[in-house]
């Protein structure tokens, strides 16, 4: 009987390992996708690898998540419905370059190398149309504003500078009535 009860407990805490043990590759294989909503066949050991194949596949990832960020942004928006199409665009183009990334990084090594040059070349440009589609969104989401007008940080440092300027005038006023020996204690920052 008690043989039973071991042999069950030890079934159970094998089952409850070997579970452990899936639903984490699950969560790997899932984080190594290029697109959340398409599986993808680069191995899960890209994730950390330091080979150039892998770390191609993670600026895909890079690229495709900062699409997917700014669709997700323009999906309900009704004035900018072609931001979110350009996204998708991009992500599906990305999911056809990781694939063929896949096949490259199984390559030998001296056949992969030729075929990487091509793939760099690739990613490269899914990475510039990235770029340009988040420059897209910082141009469209900032407030306009007249060329003449001063930036938000050119008026923070006028305003600093005419802080300063009255806390030297109070030191100085202090140092006339005696409640400071030193008009000008030293400065912390520069300039």
């Amino acid at each position: 009987m008690a043989l039973l009860v071991l042999l069950g407990a030890a079934g159970l805490t094998l089952a409850a390992a070997v579970l452990a043990v899936a639903l984490f590759v699950h969560r790997l294989r899932r984080r190594n996708r290029v697109s959340p909503t398409q599986p993808s066949p680069a191995p899960v050991g890209w994730l950390w690898s330091p080979r150039v194949a892998a770390r191609l596949h993670r600026r895909l990832r890079a690229a495709v998540a900062v699409a997917r960020m700014i669709a997700m942004r323009h999906a309900a928006d009704p004035d900018r419905p072609r931001t979110a199409e350009l996204a998708a665009e991009l992500e599906r183009e990305a999911v056809a370059v990781d694939h063929h990334l896949a096949l490259v990084g199984r390559l030998p090594a001296g056949q992969r190398k030729a075929m990487l040059a091509r793939v760099v070349s690739d990613v490269h440009r899914i990475e510039r149309v990235a770029s340009r589609l988040s420059m897209l969104e910082v141009d469209a989401a900032a407030p306009a504003r007249l060329a003449s007008a001063p930036s938000a940080i050119e008026a923070l440092s006028e305003e600093l500078d005419r802080l300063e300027a009255a806390r030297r005038e109070l030191q100085a006023a202090e140092a006339q009535v005696g409640l400071r020996s030193d008009p000008s204690p030293p400065r912390l920052l520069p300039g």
